[in-house]
């Protein structure tokens, strides 16, 4: 059965009345439930006291109230409803200032027909609950969002809260006499970057940096999954090469099938004054020597969680005092410059060296400030930048 709509007509004309009650009556379209009041505080009492009224059909000019007042005052004091609003006149200026203050529509006595009086008021019916609809679809849209924002906010913080603290980097550096100092900014509120370091119990500093192929949610997912497997470690890692070969096993078994991880694990032993690493193909890192000498290390082998048999191999270089070792990530070698070139290899060996100080280390706050400044921004990727200096002497 179809559903009859009911308009509340509002019309202090006895006359003008009946012909708009026999019009809906006759209107073939849709079927019509007319009640009727003939002033402005009849219809709102009646409004008041009951929802079920799918419109109102309002004349402006009323016993007690006239003009746009009538409207102003019919939409402050009922629930929100459509109104199609009448007048004698056929005054355009009348129907905008209407339609601005919340009618729906407008019609001119005498104009009216059954049929586009039924239109009319079906077509404003239509709009009134499509606008709500859409309203309501919006706040919801908002609410989501605020939650949204509010989880990637936890998530952000969690995942800043994985890279080392300033007072253990602070301990590194009295007990190991080593400085280390890193940058980390992923580019969307979350990322698939992060770089760490574990103290080992012979003297030896266990530092990693790790970029997750992807972005966003799912790429700081495995960030997690990642650090969780290097802290069950405890920083006892011996052997770059064979460790890697234990975490590409574990991966392997957890990541979707495409995904996967590019790392470099170094182990800096002071005692014996050497640094002995492995890459699952990270970006090559920059080893700086006392007098300022630069060589890029090797990390060649196969990405983690790639495939299952994953091929790593460890190589050695002397770490004396002075020296330095600089871990990055591709966002910067893949950063596009204002002329459309890629940063790549070559500026990034200079943009290091003129920021590296022959014994005293390489200096990230402002060498990532010269980087900014030169690239185009926002990155595309997210960026790391670490780097690890042996003091002269422990203190």
């Amino acid at each position: 059965m179809r559903h009859r709509l009911r308009i509340l007509l509002v019309e202090d004309n006895p006359g003008d009345a009946l012909l708009i009650k026999t019009a809906l009556k006759e209107a073939r379209s849709a079927g019509f439930i007319v009640m009727h009041e003939e002033t402005l505080a009849a219809a709102i009492e009646r409004l008041t006291v009951s929802s079920s009224f799918d419109a109102v059909l309002l004349d402006l000019g009323l016993p007690d109230s006239q003009s746009s007042d009538t409207l102003h005052a019919l939409l402050s004091a009922v629930p929100p409803l459509p109104v199609v609003i009448m007048t004698g006149l056929d005054d355009p200026q009348v129907a905008e200032q209407a339609i601005e203050q919340g009618a729906q529509d407008f019609m001119v006595k005498g104009e009216m027909d059954a049929r586009s009086l039924a239109r009319t008021l079906q077509n404003a019916i239509y709009r009134f609950r499509s606008e709500r609809e859409r309203l309501h679809l919006a706040d919801m849209l908002a609410s989501e969002y605020d939650r949204m924002a509010e989880e990637l906010s936890a998530a952000r913080n969690m995942q800043f809260d994985l890279l080392p603290r300033p007072a253990r980097l602070e301990n590194i550096r009295t007990t190991l006499g080593l400085a280390v100092e890193g940058y980390f900014k992923p580019s969307s509120d979350i990322g698939g970057d992060l770089w760490g370091c574990m103290e080992g119990n012979d003297g030896c500093l266990t530092l990693y940096a790790l970029d997750f192929s992807g972005h966003g949610v799912g790429a700081a997912l495995n960030v997690f999954r990642l650090h969780t497997l290097i802290s069950e470690l405890k920083g006892q890692v011996v052997d770059p090469a064979a460790t890697l070969i234990q975490l590409n096993a574990a991966l392997h078994g957890l990541l979707p099938r495409g995904q996967y991880a590019t790392m470099v694990l170094a182990v800096i032993d002071v005692a014996a004054g050497t640094i002995i690493w492995s890459g699952a193909g990270a970006p090559r890192p920059l080893l700086f020597d006392a007098e300022g000498g630069v060589e890029w290390l090797d990390t060649i082998g196969t990405p983690l969680g790639l495939s299952k048999a994953g091929r790593y191999f460890n190589r050695f270089a002397a770490f004396p005092p002075g020296s330095s070792l600089f871990l990055y990530s591709d966002a910067m070698t893949e950063a596009m410059l204002p002329d459309g070139e890629m940063f790549e290899n070559e500026r990034l060996e200079d943009l290091v060296r003129r920021h590296h100080t022959p014994g005293g280390g390489i200096a990230i706050p402002a060498m990532v400030e010269t980087f900014l400044d030169t690239v185009q921004t926002p990155l595309d990727d997210d960026m790391t930048a670490v780097a690890v200096t042996r003091l002269g002497s422990r203190d």
